[in-house]
Formats: C-alpha cells, structure tokens, sequence
C-alpha cells in the first residue's frame, strides 16, 4: 500500500528596522506551524542601509533558513 502525506504550510513573518539615528538597523523573523505553533526565528542586528534593502534582507534570510529547514511550503 502506497501512503501519501500533504507537507504542512509554515507561515514566516519577517521585519526590518532602522534606529532613529540612522546608524543601526535589524531584522527578524519567525516561523510558524499551520497551527501556530513555534517552529524557531530569527534576528540580526546589521549596519545602516536603506528600508528597503533591509526589509528585502529580512525576506531573504527568512527564505534562506526556511530552505536549510526544508521548509518548502512556505506562507
């Protein structure tokens, strides 16, 4: 007999910062089950650079982690 199992969603929030100052930013993140549960997270504290690219950062290290996981399906 042949099983077959549907691989359960983890859902991944991510965040960036910048300090008031300009001179410090951060991301962070974490995983989640489908049913909420915590599954592990993230944070990295990073020099000054522009909201975008560290929020673009925050997704990237998320979707870098999430791969070394196995986490496939993704939210």
């Amino acid at each position: 007999m042949e099983r077959f199992w549907t691989r359960r969603w983890v859902k991944l929030n991510t965040d960036g910062t910048v300090s008031g100052n300009s001179l410090f930013a951060g991301i962070g993140g974490v995983f989640r089950s489908a049913d909420g549960k915590w599954l592990g997270g993230f944070s990295m504290k990073l020099g000054n650079d522009s909201i975008f690219k560290i929020e673009a950062g925050a997704l990237l290290e998320g979707l870098l982690i999430s791969w070394r996981k196995d986490y496939r399906q993704l939210e």
